[in-house]
Parts: C-alpha cells; sequence; structure tokens
C-alpha cells in the first residue's frame, strides 16, 4: 500500500544522483511529481488513520514529519512552488536540523503518556559457553532493572508489569500461553528452539531492527522481543519496540565534518534511501546500480520485511568526496515489526556520488560510534589525488590457522599523513562465496612503523572470513586493498 510514495521518492532520488544535473532540472522533476505526489501522500495518511490510527499516531511520526516536509517541498510557501535556490535552502535547513529534531518523538496524544501498563515477561538468566571449552557453561543473571528504570525515564506515567521468571519456568508458561489468556504483551526470547513454535503457530510477531539499549543491544543475535498477537495491548507492544530501537529522548550527536554542500545532502540522502529500499526489496541489481565499483558485495539481506513505512535521515555530514548518512526506516510486515537504522558511506567519483560501504540493520549505539570515529578524522576540502592502495603483508590469502587464540593482521603503511586505514571484514555464510554483510573497524595510522600488526578484529566461526583495507587521506580520497581469505580451524 505504501509503495507507491516511495517509488515517487526513489524518481526525484535517481534524478539527483548526478551533480551535473542543475537546479532547474531538479526543480522541473519536483513540479512534474508534485500534484501527483502530494495527491498520494495526503491519500496514505487518511487512510492509514483510518485503517490503523495507532501507526499514524506512533508509527511513525517519521512517516507524518516526512510528509510534511515533502508537501512544503513540493508546493512551497503560500500555494507557490519553490525556486531553485530555496530547494538548496530547504536542504540545507534540514540536514541543520538532522541535530537536534527526531523523527521517533513520542506526542503527549500518545499511548504511553496517558497511562497504562504493558505485561512484558522474560527469563531471569542466560547461559554462556566458553571458548576452547565445549563442556563449560556459566549462568549469568540478565540485569533487567536497567531497561525498566529507563523506560521509567522516559515514560513515567506507563508502567510495565515485568515478570521475571526462572529459565524452566519461563520455557513452560511462555508455550502454555497460547492455549488461554494468561499470556504477555511482550516477551524476550533467547533461544531459536523457543522462538520456532512461537513463530509456526503465528502466536507472535517478532520485532525488526536492533536495540539500542546497551543492556539488550549484548544479546541481539541470540534474542529476540516478540509481541503476542491476541495480547490485550497489541498496539502499545509495538509502540514498545519502536522505543526498544530508540528513545524520545535521543538526539543525533553533533559533528564537525560539515562541509559538504546542500546540493550533496540532497543526492546523498536520496542515493542513501533508494540503497535501504533495494535492501528490503531484497534488490541485488538495483542495489548493485548505485554502488561504487570498489564496493564489497553481500549475499545476506536479512529478514524479511514487506512493507515500509517510512525512510528518514537522521544525520547527515561529510566534504565534497565521502559522506556519511544514519537513517531510520519503519517496516511491517506479517511476522514482523519495529525500526531498523542503518548507514551509508558514500563516494563521489567525478560528477557522481556512489555507495561506498552500505551497514543495514545496526543498532543505533554502534552506528554512533562508527560515524564518531569517522567525524573524528577532520576531513578538508583538498584535491582530488590518488591515495596509494595499502599491501597487505599477513596472513597470506587462505590461510588456515585457528580463531582463538587470535592471530595478528599486518599491512605496511601506504603514507603517514593518513587520516585512518578502514578493517573492513566479511564471513562466509551457507554455501561458498556467500558473503554475509561488512564489518569494519577505524584504524590510526602508526608513524615511523614499516608495518603496522593488530589483533583480528573479525572472526564469528569456524569458517572462512576475508579482509581489507581502506586508505583514507585527510581530503576524503580512498584507496582500497586486494581482498584476503582467512579459514578459520576452530
Amino acid at each position: 500500500m505504501l509503495r507507491r510514495p516511495i517509488e515517487t521518492t526513489r524518481k526525484i532520488g535517481k534524478v539527483a544522483h548526478s551533480t551535473h544535473v542543475d537546479a532547474t532540472a531538479i526543480h522541473a522533476s519536483l513540479s512534474a511529481l508534485s500534484e501527483r505526489g502530494f495527491r498520494l501522500f495526503t491519500y496514505l495518511v487518511e487512510a492509514r488513520i483510518r485503517t490503523h490510527l495507532w501507526i499514524a499516531a506512533h508509527g511513525v511520526s517519521q512517516m507524518l514529519r516526512a510528509i510534511r516536509l515533502f508537501s512544503l517541498l513540493l508546493l512551497g510557501m503560500g500555494g507557490t512552488f519553490f525556486s531553485p535556490p530555496a530547494v538548496a535552502q530547504t536542504v540545507k535547513a534540514q540536514s541543520q536540523q538532522d541535530a537536534r529534531d527526531v523523527p521517533n518523538r513520542f506526542s503527549e496524544e500518545e499511548e504511553f503518556s496517558q497511562g497504562g501498563t504493558l505485561t512484558v515477561w522474560a527469563p531471569n538468566s542466560y547461559v554462556e559457553g566458553r571458548m576452547n571449552d565445549p563442556t563449560a557453561r556459566a549462568i549469568n543473571a540478565y540485569p533487567w532493572g536497567i531497561l525498566q528504570r529507563e523506560f521509567k525515564r522516559d515514560f513515567p506515567n506507563f508502567d510495565l508489569d515485568f515478570k521475571i521468571l526462572d529459565r524452566d519456568e519461563f520455557v513452560r508458561a511462555i508455550h502454555s500461553s497460547q492455549s488461554d489468556s494468561s499470556y504477555p504483551d511482550v516477551a524476550f526470547v533467547d533461544s531459536d528452539s523457543e522462538l520456532r513454535p512461537l513463530m509456526n503457530n503465528y502466536a507472535v510477531v517478532k520485532m525488526w531492527g536492533q536495540p539500542r539499549n546497551t543492556v539488550v543491544k549484548m544479546w541481539g543475535p541470540s534474542g529476540w522481543w516478540v509481541i503476542f498477537r491476541h495480547a490485550k495491548n497489541f498496539e502499545i507492544g509495538k509502540a514498545f519496540m519502536l522505543w526498544l530501537s530508540q528513545s524520545p529522548q535521543w538526539r543525533p550527536m553533533r559533528v564537525s565534518t560539515a562541509s559538504i554542500s546542500p546540493a550533496d545532502i540532497a543526492v546523498v540522502q536520496a542515493i542513501s534511501k533508494e540503497a535501504v529500499q533495494d535492501f528490503v526489496d531484497v534488490n541485488p541489481q538495483s542495489l548493485s546500480s548505485i554502488m561504487d565499483p570498489e564496493a564489497s558485495h553481500f549475499d545476506d539481506f536479512g529478514d524479511r520485511i514487506q512493507t515500509l513505512q517510512n525512510i528518514e535521515p537522521l544525520l547527515t555530514f561529510g566534504n565534497s568526496r565521502l559522506a556519511f548518512v544514519l537513517l531510520a526506516e519503519v517496516g511491517q510486515g506479517e511476522k514482523a515489526f519495529g525500526m531498523a537504522h542503518s548507514v551509508v558511506i558514500l563516494r563521489k567519483l567525478g560528477n557522481s556520488w556512489k555507495v561506498l560501504l552500505f551497514l543495514p540493520d545496526r543498532s543505533l549505539p554502534d552506528i554512533e560510534g562508527l560515524l564518531g570515529d569517522f567525524d573524528r578524522l577532520g576531513l578538508d576540502e583538498g584535491p582530488p589525488e590518488g591515495v596509494p592502495r595499502v599491501t597487505l603483508l599477513a596472513p597470506g590469502d587462505h590461510a588456515r590457522i585457528e580463531r582463538y587464540p587470535r592471530s595478528d593482521i599486518e599491512w605496511a603503511p601506504v603514507d603517514p599523513n593518513l587520516a585512518a586505514y578502514v578493517i573492513e571484514s566479511q564471513f562466509c555464510q551457507l554455501r561458498s562465496e556467500y558473503w554475509s554483510q561488512s564489518a569494519i573497524k577505524v584504524v590510526s595510522p602508526v608513524p615511523d612503523e614499516s608495518s603496522i600488526r593488530m589483533k583480528m578484529p573479525f572472526g564469528v566461526g569456524k569458517q572462512p572470513h576475508r579482509w581489507r583495507v581502506w586508505a583514507i587521506d585527510k581530503s576524503g580520497n580512498v584507496s582500497t586493498s586486494d581482498w584476503r581469505v582467512i579459514d578459520f580451524t576452530n
């Protein structure tokens, strides 16, 4: 239902991919689409209010804010269209607003502010294994009190009825509750063997996106928040899922790398939104068309979500050659609902921006930490010079080594005046050459050294991994090394 306006937005984005497109062409495209786009957006808002009042009110104030901004851009103030310079000013104002305004802000009219109770079930502990000792097990208590305090800080008039159960009792209760009225509104399930029957029986809706809470985030790979479909407070449970991803108190960090132009901001945001849409649509061909020739490919498109209700940039910064965009996207499907966050790094090749790295569905604190590392590079507007490619030294390609204890990786430095190196890694899934999404780590240059050595910052299992190193100079010019594969043996 919401596909058409996203497509409309993507048409505008495609028009603006190259900075060769002048302001007149952009204005003409906006004018041609304005009446249709505004009519579609207006219809969608009214339909959403009629058929799903909660989603209009809670679900995504992002969508409503985007519609307001888009309508103003199309129709102009006082019923007249923006002139091209005004379009640029609007884009600049939006970029500055990103540092202060948050689209996931809950209003006074929403359920949490009106008071009430949400019933939450969770196990009291989790079992943790020990590396290199398959028989060792440690039982750790979940610190649920931190989550409860954070929720009460954000919503003092709303209560969480948090029922913390012994592990065995939790497993029995979570499955027996499907046949009577004792089930909770929301639960945290940390075992696939517990989640699978709930999903197969169509008993729950799983959270889409990553929890941002530091305590909750650590369980992301092995735990899932779910809403029971027949719960008394199903819609409030969905609002709770949004809160897990992004607090209404959250504000984007302040950045110092801000020489990117308003026109470039508009372009990189449009491309970034297109990348998110292609990812959700599982459309690798379309995604490849906006990727940099040196960008890594991946085959893992994560959990499916049928409908994106909104994609919105929260923070955009960079210079004339390298741009960074943080986005929030809210999605809903038959089996999942929630808010995900993504980061897109774009490089300008000639006159066109391309996606150099796309990191979808990451937790908000992880993204902020990564973007903070890039902002601290202090990129300037120096000349567009080539950067020598890094030469990897060790381990050798297709080396067979143990994952623990960690071995070193080593490469030859290319320039002591670089801004940073970036280690990019992926792991192989399911079959040969089926690569995961990337993980990256920003590394500072080491002066006066013949080589740079460090412990491997990757290794998720007994499977092939590949890695490479970027070199970034202070003007935002980037080069990438060749890939090397490591075959872990444990």
